[in-house]
């Protein structure tokens, strides 16, 4: 019976060579595999994390107010409604709003960056004055004093109107101020439930708007109103 001789010192080195080489590949292998299922894993959560749905036409996505990783007090005062903005607003949830969503401009750079707003609109919640009433009513007096503070100083701000509008199909109260070419409009909604909508909106120098009058009724931000609905 006949044995091979043993491999020689360089031929064991070889053998050895090329272990380590298959070892190498299998492991480039598995860590390129990890690669992609990990990668895909996270732009699929990336994706879902900044999905919004698409709007009615091209250029606009729906904002839809929902109570999935809502803080309070926001989640406490939750009211359901949807919109359509164009994607060029910037859309910032809150606590204490339920969206915030404008447009501005951007200049400069570094430390000399500024920005000029354009047109926002900011819609968070109001109650009822009195606890007995089952739904909050909107009136001059509790607009007054859910001003914000800032607009109630006196001389600062003019005010252009005040009286009943309708915004979506529902009858609210409103307070319209200016300041310059600083707008503000104040619009308390009904809902027929335990909370109202509170609209807060703002004009700035760079919205081309005439007078406070035309803030929510011309320029981008009608558009956006237009399409508010309120409810489920």
């Amino acid at each position: 019976m006949s044995t091979e001789p043993p491999p020689s010192g360089k031929g064991r080195n070889v053998i050895f060579l090329g272990c380590v080489v298959a070892a190498f590949a299998a492991i480039l292998g598995m860590v390129a595999v990890l690669t992609v299922v990990i990668g895909f894993g996270f732009w699929a959560q990336r994706g879902s994390a900044v999905e919004r749905p698409a709007g009615s036409r091209p250029g606009w996505d729906r904002f839809v107010n929902s109570q999935e990783g809502m803080g309070e007090p926001a989640r406490t005062h939750f009211v359901p409604f949807s919109f359509e903005y164009p994607h060029s607003w910037y859309m910032s949830p809150g606590k204490q709003q339920f969206v915030l969503a404008m447009k501005e401009s951007r200049h400069g750079s570094g430390r000399n960056q500024y920005t000029t707003l354009h047109e926002s609109l900011e819609v968070s919640w109001y109650t009822a004055a009195d606890a007995a009433v089952p739904e909050p009513v909107a009136s001059s007096s509790l607009i007054q004093r859910l001003l914000p503070e800032h607009l109630t100083h006196p001389g600062d701000y003019r005010k252009a109107r005040e009286g009943p509008t309708t915004i979506a199909g529902r009858e609210g109260y409103e307070i319209v101020l200016q300041n310059g070419d600083h707008m503000v409009r104040l619009v308390l909604l009904p809902t027929g439930g335990r909370y109202g909508l509170r609209l807060l909106m703002k004009g700035g120098p760079a919205s081309g708007l005439r007078s406070a009058e035309d803030l929510g009724t011309s320029g981008e931000l009608a558009e956006v109103l237009a399409t508010l609905s309120v409810g489920r």
